[in-house]
């Protein structure tokens, strides 16, 4: 059906428009894309849908919408029984409850996607390293969350994903934050908005590059 691939068309779009910061744009696209999705009945069209729209609504810093988008996600893939695909959705999850300070669920979240996550299944290796060293950082395992973090990169440099790479070095950038060493994040911060930038993803590196200023701000009083 031409109309399912219109959607399909239009769910890539929205992904695009919100990582070039056109927020409403994105949305418009995404809400476009579901009614097509629906009025087709085509739930596991809908459902990875609502992994993009998960993906990149913590771009809009709205981690609320991201959690109930990737919690319509997984209640999906678990009714039909997808594990590879929950592997893959519970560490995004988790990591809109990391942005809510609910590290306790977190932790909890990555604790199953360590259950599912197949060992070649490096998209959700890296995902479950960044989103549990994200958790860890926040209740002061800073040791444990470095080594995760550094494990993340390292696996992500290995991959064809830029994006990918990006957000393993941006988690351990923002690790090495929380462990006070500055002059450690600095560098991995600026590799991560080199990417960001290659791919075009606006908003991310635009986060890297405030987070830089401002260290840069730091160092210099």
């Amino acid at each position: 059906d031409n109309r399912a691939l219109e959607g399909s068309t239009l769910g890539r779009m929205a992904e695009m428009l919100a990582r070039a910061g056109q927020a409403a744009e994105a949305h418009e696209a995404f809400a476009e894309a579901r009614r097509l999705f629906d009025e087709l009945g085509l739930p596991v069209h809908v459902a990875y849908l609502a992994i993009s729209t998960g993906a990149v609504e913590p771009l809009a810093s709205d981690p609320v919408a991201a959690e109930r988008e990737l919690r319509s996600a997984l209640s999906f893939f678990e009714e039909i029984g997808a594990k590879h695909i929950q592997a893959t959705v519970l560490p995004m999850l988790a990591a809109t409850l990391v942005a809510q300070n609910r590290l306790e669920d977190a932790l909890s979240l990555t604790e199953r996607a360590n259950a599912l996550t197949a060992p070649d299944d490096l998209d959700g290796q890296v995902k479950l390293r960044t989103a549990r060293a994200l958790a860890l950082a926040g209740r002061g395992q800073r040791a444990d969350a470095e080594r995760l973090a550094r494990e993340a990169v390292e696996m992500a440099a290995a991959s064809d994903t830029v994006v990918l790479h990006a957000d393993a070095l941006s988690c351990l950038g923002e690790v090495l934050l929380g462990a006070e060493a500055p002059s450690e994040a600095v560098p991995v911060l600026e590799r991560a908005l080199a990417l960001y930038e290659a791919k075009g993803d606006v908003v991310s590196a635009g986060q890297r590059r405030a987070t830089l200023r401002r260290l840069s701000g730091t160092r210099s009083n």
